[in-house]
């Protein structure tokens, strides 16, 4: 039998072994590199996650990493997409998932703080101030955070069912940086119950905004034909 080319995309079946293609691997080398390069991030800091030890942890060859991503700023800058893109599942997945009975904002709260408190926003703190002093960084963190606020805001306005009164993008950075802030505490003094405490303010002051947005009608029922 003759070996799939290099742009196969299904899987190929060899003596009843399953072989995976080309894209398989490739997709598998490269979600292996990203997530090494947050854990990298996190342990070490952006200036000391060099592409070697990226490499390493990945278990991957430095032939590979150069072959999906050439620089250690392509690298990253991946590595930031795929963290956005976690953050965003996280958040979308917690509040899908509100059983009923439970308010919707209550659970959304609780699962931005599990995400800022947690290691995937410690990266983040670590890129952001790493890209004060690098151009090309923090032009790819600017354009991550506006479509991560701008992902937020849409979140926003379905938890609160309807269109604020105030808009959403001025709420929504509100909320946003009242998390950044705590997660920087949180860095420095992780067992204070301070955060819990500003919270629950937060929720306080968000509710009148809740109170005030008007409603979207919920859709009729269709009536089933005799």
């Amino acid at each position: 039998m003759r070996r799939p080319g290099p742009r196969a995309i299904e899987t190929v079946q060899l003596d009843g072994i399953v072989i995976a293609t080309q894209a398989q691997r490739s997709a598998a080398t490269k979600a292996a590199l990203l997530e090494a390069t947050i854990a990298c991030v996190i342990a070490h800091g952006y200036q000391h996650s060099t592409t070697a030890e990226i490499c390493r942890r990945a278990g991957v060859s430095k032939g590979a990493q150069l072959h999906h991503y050439p620089t250690k700023a392509e690298l990253v800058a991946a590595a930031v997409e795929h963290l956005f893109s976690r953050r965003l599942q996280e958040f979308r997945a917690a509040v899908a998932a509100v059983p009923p009975g439970r308010d919707a904002l209550d659970a959304a709260l609780e699962t931005l703080w599990q995400i800022y408190s947690g290691p995937t926003l410690a990266a983040w703190i670590e890129l952001v101030a790493a890209a004060r002093s690098d151009e090309t960084l923090r032009r790819v963190m600017a354009d991550v955070d506006v479509r991560f606020a701008a992902e937020a805001e849409r979140a926003f306005v379905e938890l609160f069912g309807g269109e604020l009164p105030v808009g959403a993008a001025a709420p929504t950075r509100l909320v946003m940086s009242m998390f950044d802030g705590l997660a920087l505490m949180n860095v420095l003094r992780p067992a204070d119950p301070l955060p819990r405490q500003v919270i629950a303010l937060l929720r306080a002051l968000i509710e009148p905004w809740r109170a005030a947005a008007p409603r979207k009608p919920k859709p009729k029922a269709k009536r089933r034909r005799p």
